[in-house]
């Protein structure tokens, strides 16, 4: 596949310093395939995206060590993008170590082997092609933290990538090897996957997260293919869509959406343990409530729906039942299934939330099974409250979008072992609270 020339665009670097930091090579000798290269490897310090390094021969790894007593256990080793011609070094990956270092996570910025660059900007090429040094050396670092894994305080189960346009190719190059003892323990594909053919994705993947801005015109269309195949193979990325930012906005602030997009990774790495310390406390169990929940609603019922204002109402089977999913060690499930006539037309919906002891965390899915079915991946459940007072369950859950906070409160209650009643509220953006809808559930026999 042919792809698009990458426009690099102006940004301002925030250099971290590397005063400290440690450099070893990734290969022992020189890296395979690359015998015969002469071309000289340069670094331009003083770029608008600040040091820029091309002709790359020698990878290396660069180590941001954080200090003894702040150490999590965890490590991330760094891709830059540059669309294999160069590397931006500074913006795509030298500021993210250093504020990864700072929350007690090594870093390690790989400076992997790219293309000779021959002429000004960045040639159309075979994407497979020209990355698959890179690739390589993205899984050869991971070997090699692993091997240092316990002289720089690390638990090599704990040890991710993370890649920003091509070097997102080459994060998602790691994760998708079929060598599953080489893949990551987590990896992130920031506005970058495979540029070229898709490769065959397994079920059972580490946890993946996938940043990007809608008007992206040159990673949207590789990242969306990521995550929809993702999904189809069974695994469940954390997918975060920023309205505004465009290609290769990095660690730079520019004032809109993707401004965020490092507390969110932030955020995630809590999520999935990974920024835990080192001989924190175990997965803590499901919470009593969903778990109660839960143990009441298995089997399969009857359901009247009523939307609020309308009116319109339908019939619904509610499970697991026969339906229920499987979702990781110490997943509990909860699914629903409704057929109805809502406000926004006929629908068939199905519903999931669930607390997955192996990551630490609630997750989500609401599934559209109209043709063509769509799914919203709804992630680490953050902003979830839950209240339980031995007769009615609720759910509060917070949802900002375009920077508009609303709140959707779920109630079950006179929950009896062939009975409850289902009720929703939103509170909109004014603080005003309106019902829209109420469920009758009747187990069926």
């Amino acid at each position: 596949m042919k792809r698009p020339a990458f426009c690099i665009p102006i940004v301002i670097a925030v250099i971290g310093s590397v005063a400290t930091a440690q450099t070893i090579p990734v290969w022992p000798g020189v890296a395979p395939g690359s015998e015969h290269w002469t071309r000289k490897e340069t670094t331009y310090p003083n770029t608008p995206l600040g040091a820029v390094v091309i002709n790359v021969v020698t990878p290396t790894l660069t180590a941001y060590l954080p200090p003894a007593g702040k150490r999590t256990g965890a490590g991330v080793i760094i891709a830059p993008g540059g669309g294999f011609v160069a590397l931006a070094v500074d913006v795509e990956a030298r500021d993210l170590a250093t504020w990864l270092q700072q929350r007690g996570i090594a870093a390690f910025v790989l400076k992997y082997r790219t293309v000779e660059k021959l002429q000004p900007g960045i040639p159309q090429m075979d994407m497979d092609t020209a990355g698959r040094y890179g690739i390589a050396d993205g899984i050869q670092a991971l070997r090699v933290v692993r091997r240092h894994a316990a002289e720089w305080g690390l638990s090599a189960e704990r040890i991710g990538i993370i890649g920003f346009s091509a070097g997102a190719m080459v994060a998602s190059g790691a994760l998708l090897t079929p060598a599953a003892a080489d893949r990551p323990g987590f990896a992130a594909m920031i506005y970058g996957g495979p540029f070229g053919v898709m490769p065959k994705v397994p079920a059972g993947l580490p946890p993946t997260f996938l940043a990007w801005a809608s008007d992206d015109r040159i990673a949207a269309g590789a990242e969306a293919r990521l995550r929809d195949s993702l999904r189809a193979a069974g695994n469940l990325p954390e997918v975060h869509i920023y309205s505004s930012g465009g290609h290769g906005f990095g660690t730079r602030k520019q004032g809109t959406d993707s401004d965020r997009w490092m507390e969110d990774f932030g955020r995630w790495l809590d999520s999935i343990t990974v920024a835990r310390a080192v001989g924190a406390a175990p997965h803590p169990a499901p919470p009593r409530p969903l778990e109660s929940l839960a143990t009441a609603l298995v089997g399969r019922w009857h359901l009247d729906v009523r939307f609020e204002p309308t009116g319109s109402g339908g019939k619904v089977v509610e499970g697991p039942g026969d339906e229920s999913w499987s979702l990781g060690p110490g997943a509990i499930t909860l699914v629903e299934q409704e057929q109805i006539p809502s406000p926004f037309g006929e629908m068939f919906l199905t519903g999931v939330i669930w607390w997955d002891g192996s990551r630490n965390r609630l997750g989500g899915m609401e599934c559209n099974n109209n043709l063509p079915t769509t799914c919203d991946l709804r992630g680490a459940l953050d902003d979830v409250a839950f209240a339980w007072d031995g007769r009615k369950f609720q759910i509060d859950e917070v949802e900002i979008h375009n920077g508009r906070r609303t709140i959707w409160h779920e109630y079950w209650s006179d929950i009896t072992p062939d009975s409850f009643t289902q009720t929703g509220d939103v509170t909109q953006p004014d603080g005003t609270t309106t019902r829209f809808m109420i469920i009758h559930g009747t187990r069926l026999k």
